[in-house]
C-alpha cells in the first residue's frame, strides 16, 4: 500500500514535470540567443530587478497561498472554500495596488541606487513594468493553486505550460524580432500576465466574487500566514541577497555570470519543481492514513537517490552545458552553476522537512530555521564573496541551507515523528558531491572527448552503487507496477 501511494505521487510529479520540462528546455534553448544579445552586465541588471521583485512579491502575497491551502483541506464544503479564495484575492489585490503605486513613485531612486543607471522614459519602464506585474501575477498564481489543491495535475500543467509558452514567444518577439533590449524581457512578462489574468478571472470568477469575502476568514488566514512572512523573507535572503553582495564587491558583470550559472542550475528544477508541486497536496491528502508516516519516510530516500544523481550530473557536465549554450565570456560560470544546483537540491528537502509541522499546524520552527539560515548567509557573504566572488556566494547559500533544513527536520520530528533514514540519505548525497568536485577539477586539463567519457563512467558507476543501496525499495515499486499491469 505504501508503494502504491508513492507511485501516485510519482505520477502526479511526472504530469507536473511535463510543463516544467518543456518550459525549461525552451528557456535553455533561448540562452544561446540571449548570450549573443545581452552582455554579462545586462544579465546582471535583469537579475537584480527579478531578485528585488521576488522580495516585493513576498509582501504582496503575505503567504496567503499557504493559508488557502490549509483552509482548503480543512473542509469539503465548497462555499467555505470559496470564502477562503475570495478573502485571499481581495486582500492581495488591494495590497498589491498600494505597493505598485509606491514603487512607481520611487522609480528614479531605484534606478540610481540599485541599478546604477540614469532615469529616463525607457529606463523608467524597467522598474514600472515589474511594479505593474504585481497586479497581473495574482490570478495566474491563484488558479495554479486552485488546480493543485484539487489534485488536477493535467489542468495545472495545461495552464502553466500555456502561460510559459506565451511568455517565451512574446520574449522572442520583443527581444529578437523587434529588439527592445532588456525592456523586451519585462514587456513580454506584463503582456503575458494581462492575458492569463483575464483567462484565470473567467475560470475563477465564481470563486473570487466579492460576495464570498469574509473579514473574519481573512483574519483567521492572516493569523496563520503572517508568521510565515519573516521566514519567506529569510528564504529570499538565503537565495537572493548574494546578488547584491556580488554587485558591491565585484560589479554587474559578475552578477550576470552568477545569473547565468543559476539559469544552468535551474535545470534540476525540472525534477525538484515537479516534485514540490505534487508533494504538498499529496502529503496532506494522505495524512490521516495509517501508513502515511512510512510513505513520507520512503519518499525521502527515493527523492534523495534521484537528487544525488542530479547533483553529480551538474558537477560533471556544467562546463559542457555552458560551452553548448553560451559564448566564451560566460564559461566562468561553470562551478557556480554546479554549486547552485546543489543548493537547489538541498533547499528542496525542506518541502519534506516541513511536512510534520504543517500537519500539526505550526510554522514556528520552520520560520526560526529559515531566519537563522538567512543570518548565516549574510554573515558568510561578507567573508566569502570578497575572497571567492560568485562562487563564495554559492558556498554561503549552501552552508546556510544545510543549517536551515537540518533545523526544520529536527524540530518537525519532535512535533510529528516520522521514521526517516537520515544516515542512508547521507550515504547517497555525500559521495555524489565528493565525486562531482573531484572529477570537476581533475578534468580541467583533459580533452573534451576523454573528459566526457570519464565523466559518463563516473556517473554510471555511482548510479549502480546508488541502485544497490536502495535495491529493495526500487524492486518494491517495480512489483507494484507489475501487479497493476497484470490487473489491466
Amino acid at each position: 500500500m505504501v508503494f502504491v501511494k508513492i507511485k501516485l505521487l510519482a505520477k502526479d510529479s511526472l504530469i507536473y514535470g511535463v510543463s516544467g520540462i518543456i518550459s525549461k528546455l525552451i528557456v535553455v534553448l533561448l540562452v544561446p540567443v540571449y548570450t549573443r544579445i545581452f552582455t554579462p552586465e545586462d544579465y546582471g541588471v535583469i537579475n537584480l530587478i527579478n531578485t528585488t521583485f521576488l522580495l516585493v512579491g513576498i509582501f504582496a502575497v503575505c503567504a496567503m497561498d499557504n493559508a488557502a491551502s490549509r483552509w482548503f483541506y480543512e473542509t469539503d464544503d465548497e462555499h467555505d472554500r470559496r470564502t477562503s479564495f475570495a478573502s485571499w484575492f481581495w486582500f492581495q489585490l488591494g495590497l498589491s495596488v498600494l505597493i505598485a503605486i509606491v514603487f512607481i513613485l520611487f522609480t528614479p531612486l531605484a534606478l540610481k541606487f540599485l541599478l546604477n543607471i540614469e532615469s529616463n522614459p525607457a529606463n523608467n519602464l524597467l522598474w514600472i513594468l515589474p511594479s505593474l506585474g504585481l497586479l497581473f501575477n495574482i490570478l495566474p498564481n491563484m488558479i495554479w493553486n486552485w488546480y493543485r489543491f484539487q489534485r488536477k495535475a493535467i489542468s495545472t500543467v495545461v495552464f502553466t505550460l500555456s502561460q510559459s509558452l506565451t511568455t517565451i514567444i512574446l520574449t522572442i518577439c520583443l527581444v529578437v524580432v523587434y529588439p527592445m533590449g532588456i525592456l523586451g524581457v519585462f514587456a513580454a512578462l506584463i503582456c503575458s500576465g494581462i492575458l492569463f489574468s483575464a483567462i484565470a478571472f473567467f475560470i475563477l470568477r465564481g470563486w473570487i466574487s466579492l460576495t464570498y469575502f469574509s473579514l473574519n476568514r481573512l483574519k483567521e488566514m492572516l493569523q496563520f500566514s503572517l508568521p510565515l512572512i519573516p521566514a519567506s523573507v529569510a528564504g529570499w535572503l538565503l537565495t537572493g541577497a548574494g546578488s547584491y553582495f556580488i554587485l558591491a564587491y565585484a560589479g554587474k558583470a559578475e552578477v550576470g555570470l552568477f545569473a547565468i550559472g543559476n539559469s544552468m542550475a535551474s535545470v534540476v528544477t525540472l525534477f525538484t519543481g515537479s516534485f514540490q508541486q505534487a508533494w504538498g497536496p499529496f502529503a496532506l491528502s494522505i495524512m490521516r492514513d495509517k501508513d502515511a508516516k512510512n510513505v513520507y519516510a520512503k519518499v525521502l530516500l527515493l527523492f534523495g537517490a534521484c537528487a544525488s544523481v542530479l547533483v553529480l550530473m551538474m558537477f560533471l557536465f556544467s562546463s559542457e552545458l555552458l560551452m553548448l549554450f553560451t559564448t566564451t565570456q560566460y564559461y566562468g560560470a561553470a562551478m557556480v552553476a554546479a554549486l547552485l544546483a546543489l543548493n537547489i537540491i538541498i533547499t528542496s528537502f525542506s518541502y519534506i522537512a516541513i511536512t510534520g509541522s504543517t500537519i500539526v499546524k505550526t510554522n514556528k520552527y520552520y520560520s526560526v530555521g529559515v531566519i537563522a539560515g538567512a543570518l548565516v548567509t549574510i554573515f558568510l557573504h561578507t567573508f566569502l564573496i570578497p575572497i571567492f566572488g560568485k562562487e563564495g556566494a554559492a558556498l554561503s547559500m549552501i552552508t546556510a541551507q544545510i543549517f536551515a533544513v537540518a533545523f526544520v527536520f529536527y524540530h518537525s520530528q519532535k512535533l510529528y515523528p516520522i521514521p526517516y533514514n537520515f544516515f542512508k540519505l547521507m550515504q547517497l548525497l555525500l559521495p555524489a558531491i565528493g565525486l562531482g568536485l573531484i572529477t570537476f577539477y581533475l578534468m580541467q586539463t583533459a580533452t573534451m572527448a576523454a573528459g566526457i567519457l570519464i565523466k559518463l563512467a563516473v556517473l554510471l558507476i555511482y548510479m549502480g552503487l546508488s541502485y544497490l543501496m536502495l535495491k529493495k525499495e526500487w524492486l518494491q515499486i517495480k512489483d507494484v507496477i507489475n501487479v497493476e499491469r497484470a490487473e489491466k
